[in-house]
């Protein structure tokens, strides 16, 4: 039940159905929760009632997600707004991210995951650290001395998922993680599936529904590093946790991979419930790790095209010479 603490979240909608049952459901779990779906009682929410979140369909009977955001900017207000649309493609996402929107979920949904949505945002981000900020001296050293270690794996010839394995291996003993995961995304931006998975090697391939990572999705639709840190003993998500026990709230780390200058998926690193949140060293050493992947996952494709560029020169027949030319003639 909400209270003058809860988080207040207002569902913009036409489908008026779905908006009370997405209400209702954010509502039995500590949320405090109103729906609209036309302009003025919209705009006289975000003015007067101050919601921490929107939920908005991208198109209504007399407004649109785009103009809610403008009118937010305008307003100087800071509702985060989650978009909903149909459409899936990555130019809808950038274009409504690029006008102010914190998320991009796609219909149709599951509520369960509009509450993780809301819950990933609610969660304390660690900035992440910059070249202007320089590491200490035996940080930095400890930093080369792994970065050696991952290079080296990374020209050995050993296949593709070997070398994330072990890549996924070094991360999960330097960062003292429970689990570091590298998740390939699809280009439908909902299915994922496990190159490789540090505590377990029979996770290879398995499928997931990327939907319920909202951390994966983030880094996915802005394709930057999202450092999450540990909330299991924050006095404020005490109630969403009594509430949600499926969610969890230790620190995590997720990096995007690209192949050849195109998102390809995450490497992600969960730290256990005791340890406490990422340090500079373990966030510069997963830049680091995710750049190297990235170019062993780019590789990857060009060590293919030569084996079948060898392959197709071994099959052509040699060059007759005129002299060979000759001799067979006579």
């Amino acid at each position: 039940m909400a209270n003058r603490n809860s988080y207040k979240v207002l569902i913009v909608d036409d489908e008026g159905t779905h908006a009370r049952h997405l209400a209702d459901y954010l509502g039995e779990r500590g949320f405090d929760v109103k729906t609209e779906n036309k302009a003025e009682p919209i705009k006289e929410n975000l003015v007067k009632w101050k919601p921490h979140f929107c939920i908005s369909s991208m198109m209504l009977s007399d407004y649109t997600g785009l103009s809610l955001l403008q009118y937010l900017k305008d307003k100087n207000l800071d509702t985060k707004v989650f978009i909903t649309s149909g459409h899936n493609n990555i130019e809808n996402v950038k274009t409504a991210l690029k006008a102010g929107a914190k998320d991009y979920i796609v219909k149709p949904f599951k509520i369960e995951d509009i509450l993780s949505r809301l819950i990933f945002q609610i969660q304390k981000k660690r900035a992440i650290p910059t070249d202007a900020d320089k590491p200490q001296a035996k940080d930095e050293a400890l930093l080369i001395q792994l970065v050696s270690f991952v290079l080296k794996e990374a020209s050995t010839t050993k296949n593709l998922h070997s070398i994330l394995y072990n890549h996924s291996k070094m991360l999960e003993i330097a960062l003292k993680a429970v689990r570091c995961s590298i998740i390939k995304c699809e280009e439908d931006r909902q299915t994922g599936f496990v190159v490789c998975s540090s505590d377990e090697r029979s996770l290879k391939g398995l499928q997931i529904d990327l939907n319920r990572y909202p951390e994966v999705i983030h880094v996915m639709n802005t394709e930057k590093m999202v450092v999450i840190e540990n909330m299991e003993n924050d006095p404020t998500m005490a109630a969403i946790q009594e509430m949600v026990k499926t969610i969890s709230f230790n620190a995590i780390i997720v990096a995007p991979i690209f192949k050849r200058g195109q998102f390809y998926g995450v490497a992600s690193a969960r730290m256990p419930k005791e340890k406490g949140d990422f340090v500079d060293k373990d966030i510069r050493f997963a830049q680091l790790v995710s750049q190297v992947m990235s170019l062993v996952v780019s590789m990857e494709d060009t060590k293919a095209e030569l084996k079948f560029t060898k392959k197709v020169e071994a099959k052509k027949p040699e060059a007759v010479t005129e002299a060979d030319s000759k001799e067979k003639a006579s």
